[in-house]
């Protein structure tokens, strides 16, 4: 099993839970400090990261290759569950939802609250509504 952690020197560092004592791979082209890391639900190794400048990157993590690059996304970035096909990213008091293979935003929502970093789908939102449970705002796209 792999996994990916965020980093203030710019990088994404992939490690093997097996061997946790070293990183094997380190995914390097952030302008900032990367806050946020996500493993696409069912594209082995289509990895998506945000850095505190609003960029967002799209990595082939096997290839350690970066393939695309946009913004929108300051805090976190999560693939929608399951499918995959959207992505939910949050910036300052916005949380946008891109179309994975446009690179194009479907749904921008701008909330009255500060969100901290909790830009995330719960099952695709469902029931259309806006609801705040425990600190975190669900939305229905």
């Amino acid at each position: 099993m792999v996994f990916a952690t965020s980093s203030f020197d710019r990088t994404v560092m992939l490690w093997d839970a097996a061997k946790p004592s070293n990183p094997f791979k380190s995914l390097v082209g952030h302008a900032e400090h990367v806050m946020s890391t996500d493993f696409h639900p069912t594209k082995a190794g289509l990895l998506s990261s945000c850095d505190s400048n609003d960029g967002i990157r799209l990595w082939d993590a096997d290839e350690g290759d970066c393939k695309l690059i946009f913004k929108g996304g300051s805090r976190q970035v999560r693939f929608q569950p399951r499918f995959g096909n959207l992505l939910a990213s949050s910036t300052g008091n916005v949380i946008n939802i891109f179309d994975v293979e446009t690179n194009s935003i479907q749904q921008k929502f701008k909330v009255r609250l500060s969100i901290s970093g909790q830009a995330c789908f719960k099952f695709l939102l469902c029931c259309n509504t806006v609801s705040y449970q425990n600190g975190l705002l669900f939305f229905d796209i």
